[in-house]
């Protein structure tokens, strides 16, 4: 099993190498216009926007791949921009703040002036702890 693998007993460290490709913006833009195209019908049943649940699953993923890198931390702070992706970032925070975690909120946008699926994210659990 290699070092970086992602089931390795040994929780990663910063600076470790990422067990998983990295990719372009317009990659990740491409990726995301397919898998969009390709929603799950019971997203679009539960009333989910096709990019909601693409956003939803990303969270998800990102915090499972933190939980098994990290399995000690209590605390987490996390940056959200000021598009889509801010949504995703305010989705991860959801979940830790689910799981018990103490979440500290960097928006470099007013969380009130997001839009569209990124403000879904924001609402998803509301009160926040303090946004800076």
């Amino acid at each position: 099993m290699s070092s970086h693998s992602s089931h390795s007993s040994h929780p990663r460290k910063p600076g470790d190498a990422t067990p998983h490709p990295l990719y372009l913006a317009a990659q990740v833009r491409e990726i995301d216009s397919r898998e969009i195209a390709a929603a799950q019908p019971g997203d679009k049943e539960r009333g989910d926007a096709p990019g909601f649940a693409l956003m939803q699953r990303a969270a998800m993923a990102a915090y499972r791949q933190l939980r098994e890198c990290w399995p000690e931390a209590r605390r987490l702070s996390v940056l959200c921009g000021s598009g889509n992706n801010a949504g995703d970032g305010y989705v991860l925070a959801a979940l830790a703040v689910n799981d018990g975690l103490e979440v500290q909120l960097l928006a470099l946008r007013d969380p009130a002036a997001l839009t569209g699926e990124a403000a879904r994210g924001v609402d998803l659990n509301r009160p926040w702890p303090e946004v800076r």
